[in-house]
């Protein structure tokens, strides 16, 4: 798969509109372009990887805050309570 979306990355930026580095001066200036010229259609695997790319996580401080949250929630004091009470409190905390 990843030398599918090197082929065809390759092939994408030998077109002369990838070319100009001041179009393509970011991720999303190039997701941009390839959905107005249906390119993310052609060159679906390479646009997938585009899109991940741009979603990815920057840092891990939502996770952090998720798991300081089930921290005090269950406490040594609140060990009792089931499983579903658990689940239940950390979505209201979310």
């Amino acid at each position: 798969m990843a030398d599918l979306c090197v082929a065809k990355g390759k092939i994408l930026f030998s077109n002369p509109l990838y070319r100009s580095s001041n179009t393509m001066s970011s991720m999303q200036q190039l997701a941009t372009a390839m959905v107005t010229s249906k390119h993310s259609v052609l060159y679906k695997h390479f646009f997938a990887l585009v899109r991940f790319l741009l979603t990815l996580p920057v840092t891990s401080a939502s996770c952090e805050r998720a798991h300081s949250k089930v921290d005090i929630i269950k406490s040594a004091v609140r060990a009792s309570m089931t499983s579903e009470r658990l689940e239940d409190l950390i979505l209201i905390s979310s």
